[in-house]
């Protein structure tokens, strides 16, 4: 239950969006227009605040917070009322070496990543840097764009990743995304995931901002080839290390048609937790194998937190195999690690 306190700021907080919405429209059009201008440069660096890449005191992580909120909500409204035609915003890099996608004013999956100067994943990226070990195999189901596959590839190095993106026009950006870094270690399909293989439809909207939210469903209206992991991993080049999957609420599926790949390598995974659609026993319940289950924090002010059987808040999880956490990988797990991790070298103004 909501407490007054909290009533009370979304209230304070509402009546602010209001009043200040067409300076944050002003500011989110004059960065689009012209990168690293005064005004692209003040999003860059309250963001770099808010999600904790500088030292900020807890007012200023607090006005942070809504400042870029309200950035957020304001490329909604840019895009929503068509104040301005959609355009390509170049290249802009992710924040792991020198790892970049090409970025558009019609997706907020891309431009936001234009906008703040470096993916607001970097929370996963750490853990993958930690996880995915060189010259193994791993999985990324839902690749979306592919930033979490770019990451998964430099990690890896010789070792190969599987990725998974059915919505074809995303598969497209995808791959023109791998072409862009030269990446060679991945092996790309429009096929989805689920727990049986076969044909499938996913639902997606043509004028959607956020173009990772398609789902599988009865009323699609995009007919999809269907596989397993087990199907697709029958002879994997060498170990599986590592899973990330993020499918809008089909998360079971998914690990259903994984089990024996999960019982083999026992990899870490990196999973969207939807309690709407399932609940946290259920999903434990599908692990063949004694593990610790985190919640993963948005940003570096917060840390890695168990989850607690019955949670319903929706969240990403770290399912990490009982035996691989040792004294050595939970020192890496603490966010003050990441600069010998080399993460975050090209997020300078």
């Amino acid at each position: 239950m909501r407490t007054l306190h909290s009533v009370f700021l979304s209230g304070i907080k509402r009546s602010v969006e209001m009043l200040t919405k067409p300076y944050f429209v002003r500011l989110v059009k004059n960065a689009y227009n012209c990168r690293h201008s005064a005004e692209h440069k003040k999003i860059m660096t309250r963001a770099r605040k808010w999600y904790g890449l500088e030292q900020v005191s807890p007012p200023g992580r607090f006005f942070s917070r809504w400042f870029m909120d309200f950035i957020i909500q304001a490329q909604y409204d840019i895009f929503a009322s068509q104040m301005m035609p959609c355009f390509e915003l170049g290249l802009s890099e992710i924040g792991v070496g020198n790892l970049k996608i090409r970025c558009s004013t019609g997706d907020i999956n891309s431009s936001i990543v234009y906008l703040l100067g470096y993916s607001d994943n970097i929370t996963f990226f750490h853990l993958y840097r930690i996880f995915a070990l060189q010259n193994t195999v791993a999985v990324d189901v839902g690749a979306n764009l592919g930033m979490h596959t770019l990451v998964l590839s430099d990690c890896v190095m010789r070792g190969t990743v599987f990725s998974f993106e059915p919505r074809r026009s995303v598969y497209a950006r995808l791959i023109d995304n791998l072409n862009v870094n030269g990446i060679t270690n991945v092996v790309a399909s429009d096929k989805a995931l689920g727990d049986s293989v076969g044909e499938s439809r996913l639902h997606s909207e043509q004028n959607d901002f956020n173009i990772g939210k398609a789902r599988m469903g009865d009323q699609g209206n995009q007919v999809v080839d269907v596989t397993t992991l087990d199907h697709a991993l029958q002879d994997p080049p060498s170990t599986v290390s590592l899973i990330k999957i993020d499918t809008e609420g089909c998360e079971l599926q998914v690990l259903r048609g994984a089990a024996s790949v999960m019982a083999e390598h026992r990899p870490v995974i990196v999973c969207e937790f939807s309690p709407l659609t399932y609940s946290l026993g259920q999903l434990k319940g599908l692990i063949p194998y004694p593990a610790h289950y985190f919640r993963i924090p948005y940003n570096r002010h917060e840390k890695l937190e168990p989850m607690q059987d019955g949670s319903d808040h929706p969240c990403d999880i770290l399912i990490l195999p009982e035996e691989k956490l040792t004294k050595e990988v939970w020192d890496k797990l603490d966010p003050s690690c990441n600069s010998r991790l080399n993460l975050f070298p090209s997020c300078a103004l």
